[in-house]
């Protein structure tokens, strides 16, 4: 008989998209599922939705609970779990039929305990592929680590991956982390497994949709991706570390160059800190940052505007300022 095979699923105010996220879970190739979803406190028609999935299908369990945010909501999933298996799909996203047997059968020909695969971001007027080599290359403790932090192989993302569940002893998502959490909970995971393996096949489909975006700019999401690199950086040293020192130097540089006046009171005092700690850890670290860097960052450290400026002229001539916004 196949091993169990749990599928995370959280879920909040997704009537429009849930149907056939579930549709694409409940029919996948391999049948041993255990379907948990978690109803992070709707207030549309979610609820009533994965209700009657749940009489639809016996291997799908909903657990409805108040609103407290997506990592609580893995994290409830989590403890909730009896597969030998974890694996994570978002609720307004959707996978390919053989997504499942595909990163279990990898995982169980390679004797890892992470299986990940390739996958399709999907706009409402085209496709980006991520990436769909078909390379298949199998990763030790310390090249996962690395994969993962230089972000050109390993997604940061819990969704297109397969893991045995035993890696989540003592783990679990930090729930006062609201961005980059799942890069947090990866790196653990990823440190904590011997061997992973990674087949660039897109069976993964995330679905970008268009954001209630209210024009102010959310600190968590500012603050939260710096505090993570603050955190790994204190377990790495070596040649790890050196990736996550020019990680941190670039994501420090583009938060300086922000318009204060965009900023809360308190992303402004966290602002002028992080320049401060921007200019120690950019002299400290010259000789392992590429020169092209190391212009961007003396430019943002002496003259904020005319970053901004030549960055946006830059953005339009290659067409990246565009290329996330949702038409």
């Amino acid at each position: 008989m196949q091993p169990l095979i749990s599928v995370i699923i959280p879920a909040y105010n997704i009537e429009e998209y849930i149907d056939r996220c579930l549709e694409s879970v409940c029919n996948q190739t391999y049948s041993n599922l255990e379907i948990i979803v978690i109803d992070d406190g709707s207030t549309d028609k979610t609820p009533l939705i994965l209700d009657n999935w749940q009489k639809k299908d016996a291997r799908i369990r909903v657990i409805h609970k108040e609103n407290e945010g997506v990592s609580k909501a893995r994290n409830k999933g989590i403890e909730s779990a009896n597969g030998d298996y974890i694996g994570f799909v978002d609720g307004d996203d959707m996978i390919s039929p053989d997504m499942l047997e595909f990163l279990y059968d990898n995982l169980v020909k390679a004797n890892a305990q992470i299986s990940h695969c390739g996958y399709q971001m999907v706009f409402p007027d085209r496709r980006d592929n991520y990436h769909g080599t078909g390379e298949k290359i199998e990763q030790d403790n310390h090249r996962g680590i690395k994969d993962l932090l230089e972000g050109s192989i390993v997604e940061p993302g819990l969704w297109n991956k397969l893991y045995k569940k035993e890696l989540f002893e003592g783990l679990r998502l930090n729930e006062n982390i609201k961005y980059n959490e799942d890069l947090l909970l990866n790196y653990y995971l990823f440190k904590k497994a011997s061997k992973s393996i990674f087949v660039d096949e897109m069976k993964y489909f995330y679905m970008v949709r268009s954001n209630s975006a209210t024009g102010s700019i959310n600190n968590n999401k500012i603050i939260d991706p710096i505090l993570v690199l603050q955190e790994i950086m204190k377990n790495e040293q070596g040649e790890t570390l050196n990736i996550l020192i020019r990680r941190y130097i670039n994501v420090l540089t583009n938060f300086i160059v922000m318009n204060k006046k965009a900023l809360s009171k308190e992303t402004v005092e966290f602002q002028k800190e992080m320049k401060q700690d921007l200019s120690r850890i950019f002299k400290d670290n010259l000789g392992i940052v590429s020169k092209g860097q190391q212009y961007k960052t003396r430019l943002a450290l002496m003259s904020p505007w005319l970053y901004r400026v030549i960055h946006y002229i830059q953005g339009n001539v290659t067409g990246n300022r565009n290329k996330y916004k949702v038409k």
